[in-house]
């Protein structure tokens, strides 16, 4: 971007929470929704739009410009490309160059109760497999049944109960904080 002052949006990265292959999306995922990261006009409302130009999400860049975006519904298996623009009190940016994707979900068994992934809501990423956090309530992302009742439990304990969408995903966040286990 050459001019400071000129609103701008776009895609920086594609992130796949599901499955064996996660991180980094380079054209191809088995996640249908998969996690979109970029930079915008900070403070700016971030719109992604699918190949149709349709709406397909909102989300807000914070001060420094950073936003990410897991889509409400999932994307249809097959090639899609997907642009953003960002909005402020100015008007509206450009839309951003395209970012094409294919999602390929013909592995995934439907009704599988699994965590995919786990979100660490303070430092605003995922965590790696088998990797600590510090965030003593992080945001679980699973599939299971579609419409179904998931128990997350911690051993015996009951932490709650996550309600699955019409598409089988679900997200739960403990209520109090979970404890820490010290290696």
């Amino acid at each position: 971007m050459n001019d400071a002052n000129a609103l701008y949006a776009e895609i920086t990265g594609i992130h796949d929470k599901v499955g064996d292959h996660q991180g980094f999306v380079h054209g191809e995922t088995d996640d249908a929704r998969p996690r979109f990261d970029g930079e915008a006009t900070p403070d700016s409302l971030v719109t992604l739009y699918d190949d149709q130009g349709k709406v397909i999400g909102t989300t807000r860049a914070d001060s420094a410009g950073q936003w990410t975006f897991v889509l409400p519904k999932p994307l249809g298996d097959g090639p899609h490309s997907i642009h953003v623009t960002a909005t402020t009190d100015e008007g509206t940016s450009n839309p951003s160059d395209n970012v094409a994707i294919t999602i390929d979900t013909s592995h995934v068994v439907p009704g599988q109760l699994v965590i995919n992934a786990i979100y660490d809501d303070i430092y605003r990423e995922y965590v790696e497999k088998n990797a600590s956090t510090g965030d003593a309530r992080p945001t679980l992302e699973g599939m299971a049944e579609a419409n179904s009742h998931v128990t997350i439990m911690d051993g015996d304990t009951v932490l709650g109960v996550a309600q699955a969408d019409p598409w089988g995903y679900w997200t739960f966040m403990p209520e109090n904080g979970l404890v820490a286990y010290i290696a």
